[in-house]
């Protein structure tokens, strides 16, 4: 059918329903690509209603488009999906009544999101909500999401129970629908919609609201009417611009004495809530100007203070990072285990390893939310965790103390209930705990909270990361000093304290055991690897990389130290240090047939194996190895030549970049980017980076403890300007680890030119490699593919970077701004693929992010969902590319420069040299750079020497530079044609300018000179012009003595190499005996000495100075300047 609807060009009608039995994705995908592609098709009847194909696509597309009740199925949704995918005239889209299921909508809201233009989506009572799985919906709102131009969203009579924050991205709402559903719960990042106007939850069973409403400023109307809520934010008295609240049919007991704040014109009806207290329901079904006259009360004033008189508890509604993060520095050790309790151990179910626990005993507090009232002293309370009926975790003692003092938490541990996948969760961790009293809540509800204790329940054989420096709960036999070494380890058994023994991965030092306490502060969850029998491996064994087979994956292995029954136990003595091991437990210990070192050639084959030895596998220390299409596997052998290959591969990518304005490759290692450190949060190994060599050094460093289960992550962002920044500072990140792939490079530097040295280095033995992640890359290979596979998903399922690998080029980088010279399907690919893979797994890649500051508005993930999603907690290193405003865009950046060091482009070295510019090729990139159009960021150093084509417009523009540009600090024109009497005035404008190279340059005679030098001895100068190569002399940096005996300077040179020692505080001697100055050249000298204090020998010997020029001279030297004249 497909087929013969490509051949066809008249078909104008078409009829397929009802051969839904034959539906299959190659079906679907064949007839979907013939309809759209059609050239004359205007209606076609699939699974429902016949469907208006020309009014969604082409010229007669319309602005409208209503397929409300229109029976679309599965088949319908991608064909409109592919019709939609280039339409930039559709508007406003219903689809309501359609029972379309979250599947299909979700292949719709994908083909909606390549177009910009819809701004309304009817999608009420189309199932969303009751067809598919929790994944679907998740799906289906990531693809919403990226509808970011939307203004109109009907989501009614859908069955959804609970919204997700990825609706949240959708800030440009103005009305939002989702009446007549069952959800129980908003999300906090609803308050996130700031240009929304209207608002309906009508018919849920929303019990509260959350307390970031303050940022709806824009509502206008707000209808809640038949939920069950108690109480309601106290930032709706923010909603200043609120003209109708529809509140009735609720469960309200009190209303915020913010609404005194809100506008006397707003609409109230509170018709049904009878329990209504504060105020009561008959001031309250008044209207808004009776509840104003209420709150403003003195009675209500009288009551409020004696409640806050009472009760000195700190209200805070939206904690903010900083606040959370002084709460919990007050929450101090854990409490002690009380005589005779159960181990929190025990919560650790039989198919778990390890869970989250927390305990409120004397943990900091605060209120929260809902309204504040007068409690009954005489009357004690239950503190219940909010939204949880279970039993009570502690109380409020009747009495008159404030009420800090009256509440009780109980020394107990609790199971929390978070998403552990989350780096932050169990370090950011927060409880919301609610008043009861009688058995009840109290109505109108108090909520706390509180900031806990947090440990770990493990089982015995669960295996986890050490996060401890010196002596933050470790403690080791026999040597305090291994408490400061990190590594990977195996719970061997459990003290009465609920202290843990663990065991170190493969640990030769005698130090093998330790004892913790297992808390989010001293540990984090890590892999179990356990592989069967016969699986071939890469693993890192005795300090070198060899090809292994597991013969057996030994688990719970017994060594019978005492009798041999029971689960393991561990006593110990009064100092709770001295343990007895009944069974020591393997955990993911192997033995592992390895390899000894085959011959050049020799297939896994022919491996010789020595006898199986015992190994520790922990994330770091092995990969699994792949076979490519040609069966051949991807061993230590092949690992290593493919990373030679990709390597040299990666380093040619990378050698030159390409100068938009002129169109020239320049050499990579002949530019230079200097940057500054944010010292928040920077370690001191960062202290002393200066440009991206050093960054390079830096995050590819390696280690020697991997087989430890030791690898330091590494992260770091560099924000860059716009323009060509990102790309020339990704080209040079590139460049720079590939030379760190094969040694740490020294630069030296000669002349104003840069070359590199190698020196050997002791690298780990898991080769680093570095992979580009970029994200325009990215974008454009989602585009080609199934509309199933999204961003968000990809981000959501942590799968970004290995889907990368396996699908998105490598290193073309001339089509998409990345980098790229693999072809596709060749073997060399294959293996480079295959070898990343393997990487990933062994946290072996050097992640470089190039991202696109677009990519929020394409796809609706943004650059902190984007690095939270996988890519921090992967743990592989990570270099994030990206501008100021990516960082800040949701007010991430003080998050960012926690978890990140942040470096900040400072200036830019540039080097054009020798690469045969003509004169309008210098012109144009001079003019890029004056304009900002190229970088944002200063240049401080300009090297455009050996370009002879360089002459009077390349002059021109470069004065112009000169003379606005107050950044400059270095330029090299030396082998040009550019004329320096056009750079006269803007020298001495300039206030920058402190090294100039003219060398061999054909249009800088001694009348050239003597302009310049007069210019800048003139009084009013502010040059800073201080060093000079020409080819009369080299006053260069650092030099102090400076001969020019015997050398016939011209009257011109004279004058410009005084105007030099106005400015230089670096040259003491200066001999310039025989130069044939005269008169003219004394006078220069005489203004120069006048402000030069740093010469402390000046010989003017055999010169034709009279008795009045060597007067002159001697008059102006200074008492510390000894003159030979």
């Amino acid at each position: 059918m497909g087929i013969a609807l490509s051949l066809n060009t008249t078909v104008t009608d078409l009829d397929v329903s009802g051969n839904l039995q034959h539906l299959s994705a190659s079906w679907i995908d064949a007839i979907t690509s013939a309809i759209a592609s059609h050239p004359a098709l205007a209606h076609a009847r699939l699974d429902g209603e016949p469907l208006a194909v020309n009014h969604l696509r082409g010229s007669s597309a319309r602005e409208v488009v209503d397929l409300s009740s229109k029976g679309i199925g599965e088949l319908s949704s991608h064909v409109i999906a592919r019709l939609v995918h280039s339409n930039t005239t559709l508007k406003d889209l219903s689809l309501k009544g359609n029972d379309i299921g979250a599947p299909s909508a979700t292949v719709i809201m994908h083909g909606l999101a390549q177009t910009a233009s819809l701004t309304s989506l009817n999608l009420h009572g189309t199932k969303l909500g009751s067809t598919g799985t929790f994944a679907d919906q998740s799906r289906f709102f990531a693809e919403l999401s990226r509808l970011v131009n939307l203004k109109t969203l009907v989501l009614t009579s859908n069955d959804f129970s609970e919204i997700p924050d990825s609706l949240c991205r959708l800030v440009s709402l103005y009305t939002l629908q989702l009446q007549n559903n069952r959800i129980i719960k908003l999300p906090s990042s609803l308050g996130q919609l700031h240009q929304l106007h209207e608002l309906s939850l009508q018919g849920n069973r929303l019990s509260k609201l959350p307390v970031s409403l303050a940022g709806w400023a824009q509502l206008e109307t707000l209808d809640l009417r038949s939920n069950i809520l108690h109480v309601l934010p106290p930032g709706l008295g923010k909603l200043i611009k609120l003209r109708k609240l529809e509140l009735a049919r609720n469960k309200l007991t009190a209303l915020p004495s913010s609404m005194k704040e809100l506008p006397e014109s707003l609409a109230v009806d509170v018709a049904g809530n009878n329990g209504l207290q504060q105020p009561p329901f008959a001031i309250a079904k008044q209207g808004i100007q009776a509840i104003k006259r209420y709150f403003s009360s003195t009675v209500y004033e009288a009551l409020q203070q004696q409640w806050s008189d009472a009760n000195p508890l700190e209200e805070v509604t939206e904690p903010s990072a900083e606040h959370r993060q002084r709460m919990m520095a007050e929450r101090g050790q854990p409490p002690a285990k009380l005589e005779g309790a159960s181990s929190r151990h025990n919560w650790a179910k039989a198919s778990e390893w390890l869970v989250l626990l927390f305990n409120c005993h004397h943990a900091p507090c605060e209120m929260s939310d809902g309204e504040i009232r007068r409690l009954d002293a005489n009357e004690a309370y239950e503190l219940v965790i909010a939204d949880d009926s279970s039993d009570s975790i502690g109380n409020v003692r009747p009495g008159e103390e404030p009420l800090t003092e009256r509440l009780d938490f109980h020394n107990q541990w609790t199971r929390a209930h978070v998403d552990l996948s989350l780096e932050s969760a169990e370090t950011d961790f927060m409880v919301h705990v609610q008043l009861w009293a009688k058995g009840a809540a109290l109505q109108p509800p108090v909520y706390l909270r509180v900031y806990p204790h947090t440990a770990y329940g493990v089982r015995i054989g669960a295996r986890c990361e050490l996060r401890s420096r010196g002596g933050s709960g470790v403690v080791e036999g026999n040597d305090e000093e291994a408490m400061q070494v990190l590594g990977s380890v195996t719970v061997q058994g459990i003290l009465d304290d609920d202290r843990c023994v663990v065991r170190r991965d493969n640990s030769a030092d005698g130090s093998e055991e330790l004892i913790l306490d297992v808390t989010p502060d001293t540990v984090v969850r890590t892999t179990m690897p356990q592989y069967e029998q016969g699986t071939r491996l890469i693993v890192l064994h005795d300090g070198r990389c060899t090809d292994a087979v597991v013969e057996r994956c030994l688990g719970l292995n017994t060594v019978p130290t005492g009798p041999p029954t029971g689960p393991p136990k561990l006593s110990r003595d009064t100092k709770g240090t001295k343990r007895n091991l009944i069974q020591r437990v393997e955990g993911t210990r192997h033995l592992l047939a390895l390899d000894v070192s085959p011959p050049a050639g020799t297939t896994p084959e022919g491996m010789v194996l020595k006898p199986a030895e015992p190994v520790d596998l922990n994330k770091y220390n092995h990969c699994q190895q792949r076979q490519l299409s040609s069966g051949q596997w991807l061993d230590w052998t092949l690992y290593e030549s493919t990373y030679t290959y990709y390597r040299t591969q990666l380093a040619s990518a990378s050698s030159t970049i390409r100068d938009l304005s002129s169109g020239k490759r320049l050499q990579t290692a002949l530019q230079e980017a200097d940057f500054t450190v944010n010292k928040r949060g920077a370690r001191s190994e960062w202290s002393s980076v200066a440009n991206l060599a050093d960054v390079a050094s830096v995050i590819a460093k390696s280690g020697q403890e991997r087989s430890q289960g030791v690898h330091h992550d590494r992260r770091c962002i560099i924000s860059v300007g716009r323009g060509s920044e990102q790309e020339w500072a990704l080209r040079q990140c590139i460049f720079h680890l590939t030379h760190e792939m094969r040694a740490v490079q020294t630069r030296s530097a000669h002349e104003s030119r840069k070359t590199f040295n190698n020196k050997k280095m002791s690298r780990d033995p898991v080769k680093l490699m570095p992979l580009v992640l970029s994200m325009k890359t990215l974008m454009h290979q989602l585009k080609s593919t199934p509309p199933t596979t999204t961003l968000a998903g990809l981000v959501d399922e942590h799968g970004l970077v290995d889907w990368y690998i396996e699908h998105c080029p490598l290193f073309d980088y001339e089509a998409t701004s990345a980098m790229g010279l693999l072809s596709v399907g060749n073997e060399e690919e294959e293996a480079v693929r295959v070898m990343l893979h393997q990487a990933l797994e062994m946290r072996a890649l050097i992640v470089v992010l190039d991202y696109d500051e677009h990519l929020p508005e394409q796809s609706g993930v943004s650059l902190s969902a984007l690095l939270h999603g996988e890519l921090l907690t992967s743990g592989n290193r990570l270099l994030v590319l990206c501008r100021p405003e990516s960082m800040d865009s949701e007010g991430d950046l003080e998050e960012l420069e926690d978890q990140f060091v942040v470096l900040k482009l400072r200036s830019l070295q540039l080097n054009l040299h020798g690469c045969n510019l003509l004169d309008f090729d210098g012109a144009r990139f001079l003019s890029a750079i004056t304009g900002g159009s190229m970088f944002t960021s200063k240049v401080s150093a300009l090297h455009m020497g050996s370009n002879l084509g360089l002459g009077y417009e390349s002059g021109r523009v470069m004065g112009e530079l000169l003379k606005n540009n107050a950044t400059v600090q270095w330029l090299d024109i030396q082998a040009t044609s550019i004329d320096g009497r056009s750079l006269a005035y803007s020298l001495k404008m300039n206030s920058t300018l402190t090294y100039l190279d003219v060398r061999q340059a054909p249009l800088w005679d001694d009348a050239v000179f003597h302009t310049i030098g007069n210019a800048l001895l003139e009084k009013g100068c502010k040059s800073p012009l201080c060093y000079l190569r020409c080819d009369a002399f080299d006053l260069l940096p650092g030099v102090t003595m400076l001969s020019l005996k015997e050398v016939a300077l011209g009257i011109g040179t004279l004058v410009l190499l005084a105007a030099l020692l106005r400015r230089n505080t670096e040259l003491r001697e200066l001999d310039l005996s025989a130069t044939d100055t005269d008169g003219r050249g004394a006078e220069a000298l005489r203004l120069a000495l006048e402000s030069n204090s740093s010469l402390t020998r000046m010989t003017l010997r055999y010169n034709h100075l009279d008795d009045e020029a060597q007067r002159a001279v001697r008059s102006a030297a200074g008492p510390g300047l000894e003159l030979l004249i």
